[in-house]
């Protein structure tokens, strides 16, 4: 015998279904709302499982005449697929977002940065640039966090060489090669045209810079004039053994420029 197609009593266990789908969709477009731009496995986990699940429990509770033990085994049964996919990507998958802010809108995520990053420049600090853009990334597989900020700074040209000189005065730079654990890397590093520079990983900076956990690095560009400060922070890293992958790939430089 089959059930009637829409039936008041299959209400509540599609509700109770998609509470908490509901809530990760509404979290991934939240996210996106707030200027984020995430990774496909990202998008697939707080958008795309979770809308598509709703959907298919949907049609099943209410747009499929079958009998009822077919019913609750196929509920049952993508309900567990949804587990599996939603575990998968947790687990599995690259969580990446970035937030990206312009020179009108910067002010307020950036000082929060900033009181945990204090090596970061204040904003009153870096001239009078002509463009000014921060960048909030993160990104996440298993229980392994990078985060890292950029602050892109684009001057007229004279502004631009006089902050680039005063990079000199304002900070210490690292000069010789970084080592933990047989690992050796350069302090410097060319990657798109912009030249990187990590700022001292002991003496004067101690207790802000943990290599190579919590670093800061600064990128002057020639011919965009731009300079770049970025730091970047991950209990997990053990070592760094070519800084210029550790900067694109990390520091999620090539999701930037």
């Amino acid at each position: 015998m089959t059930e009637k197609r829409f039936a008041p009593s299959r209400l509540i266990p599609f509700l109770c279904a998609s509470v908490i789908p509901l809530l990760i969709a509404i979290d991934g477009v939240k996210l996106r709302a707030e200027g984020g731009s995430l990774s496909p496995a990202f998008f697939a986990f707080h958008l795309v499982i979770p809308l598509c699940y709703i959907l298919l429990f949907g049609l099943l509770m209410f747009a499929v005449k079958m009998e009822r033990s077919v019913r609750v085994t196929l509920a049952i049964t993508l309900s567990a697929w949804f587990v599996i996919l939603f575990l998968g990507f947790t687990f599995f998958g690259e969580h990446r977002i970035i937030r990206q802010y312009s020179a009108d809108e910067l002010e307020e995520p950036y000082a929060a940065i900033r009181e945990e990053y204090p090596l970061l420049p204040d904003l009153a600090e870096i001239g009078d640039p002509e463009d000014l853009t921060y960048y909030d990334y993160e990104s996440s597989l298993l229980i392994f966090v990078d985060e890292s900020d950029s602050l892109i700074c684009r001057y007229s040209p004279e502004e631009y060489e006089r902050e680039k000189a005063a990079l000199a005065e304002r900070y210490v730079f690292q000069t010789e090669t970084m080592v933990i654990r047989d690992h050796t890397c350069a302090p410097t590093a060319e990657l798109d045209g912009y030249e990187f520079r990590v700022l001292s990983i002991e003496g004067v900076y101690e207790g802000e810079v943990y290599y190579p956990k919590c670093l800061y690095l600064i990128a002057t560009n020639d011919e965009t004039r731009e300079i770049v400060y970025l730091n970047y922070y991950c209990v997990d890293l053990d070592y760094i053994e070519d800084l210029s992958e550790f900067i694109r790939n990390d520091c999620g430089w090539k999701h930037i420029r």
